[in-house]
């Protein structure tokens, strides 16, 4: 589906005002310019857009990008049969991020307030998409997987790769290691069904 384009990304180019007296003069070289250095600006607000970085292969990445959004041939086909969105991994991340919540002041809230919570923000709203879409409440669906995951080897693998992350800041005294492991939650969770 498209994304919603906002700001100078929605915004129409004003077309080059050219003298016709000349085809080539300075007025329309400029006019021509203005045009071409506003697409390319735009080109990197796009790459933004998408989270292409801004490097040698942005444009074959964001050529690739569009490709994929907009033809279908470049599209990739969805696996047929039941969804297998939950599995031992995935609940194992779900583990460890709610008893990440419930540290620190958030001891006295418990797994229901964060199940809520967490079905609100992203990547779990997305991944739970299609269970609102189903009438299910996200937040009991999350409460569900908890409880599932709770006794799987990769919740406390998952949750004690996030405590050691938090060790390494403190000692560092940064938070690096736990924004790492917020990116690799969300990169894992939105490569899922």
């Amino acid at each position: 589906m498209a994304k919603k384009f906002t700001g100078k990304l929605a915004e129409p180019i004003d077309p080059p005002k050219l003298s016709i007296l000349s085809i080539h003069n300075e007025q329309n070289e400029k006019e021509l310019d203005r045009v071409f250095n506003t697409k390319i600006e735009k080109l990197i607000l796009l790459a933004g857009h998408y989270n292409i970085p801004i490097d040698d292969n942005m444009n074959i990445a964001l050529a690739l990008r569009l490709a994929e959004e907009f033809i279908p041939g470049f599209q990739e086909t969805k696996k047929k049969g039941p969804s297998t969105k939950w599995n031992i991994l995935t609940r194992g991340i779900l583990y460890a991020e709610i008893e990440r919540m419930k540290e620190g002041n958030n001891k006295q809230k418990g797994i229901s307030w964060a199940a809520i919570t967490l079905s609100k923000k992203e990547p779990w709203s997305s991944f739970l998409e299609n269970d609102s879409k189903k009438g299910e409440n996200p937040a009991e669906s999350l409460r569900r997987a908890y409880y599932k995951g709770k006794d799987n080897k990769w919740s406390d693998i998952f949750y004690d790769y996030y405590k050691t992350c938090l060790k390494i800041d403190q000692i560092k005294g940064n938070s690096d290691e736990v924004k790492k492991w917020e990116k690799q939650v969300f990169q894992f969770v939105n490569n899922k069904e």
